[in-house]
């Protein structure tokens, strides 16, 4: 019983844990993305190319997250 218990706590922790992440990931990338589209329009392309190739890195990780937050943490990618 205690060990089934503590499997289903580590499962929501791990849950848990990764839907912060995702939130984190998704906040940094808007506002990594809005800064480079703003330095983009200042002139300095190199760094706003950069910026927002990084904001777009942050929002597909987020997506990746989320999207295996919905099929379960563990389950089959099929």
């Amino acid at each position: 019983m205690f060990e089934a218990l503590i499997g289903t706590a580590a499962d929501a922790g791990t849950v848990a844990v990764r839907a912060v992440v995702a939130v984190v990931a998704a906040l940094a990338g808007v506002v990594v993305e809005l800064n480079g589209l703003r330095t983009l329009g200042t002139g300095d392309q190199v760094a706003g190319v950069w910026m927002a190739a990084v904001g777009c890195l942050l929002l597909v990780v987020c997506a990746v997250l989320a999207r295996d937050l919905v099929r379960g943490v563990g389950g089959s990618a099929s």
